[in-house]
């Protein structure tokens, strides 16, 4: 599971900031990495985020 987030470069909507964070912290899920006894241990991930608006409808 993700245990923490941080936004290291902002998208410039503090709204699109921490909706981006509670997802991950939410609904991420990785596989755990080993230690030299194959043991699960802590990691980092960096990933972005890109947020897109769905395309307008056709004006009539």
């Amino acid at each position: 599971m993700v245990s923490d987030c941080e936004v290291i470069e902002s998208s410039g909507a503090l709204i699109l900031d921490t909706t981006a964070c509670s997802l991950f912290l939410r609904r991420g899920r990785f596989t755990a990495a080993l230690d030299a006894d194959g043991n699960a241990t802590q990691d980092w991930v960096e990933h972005g985020v890109i947020w897109e608006l769905p395309p307008s409808p056709p004006v009539k």
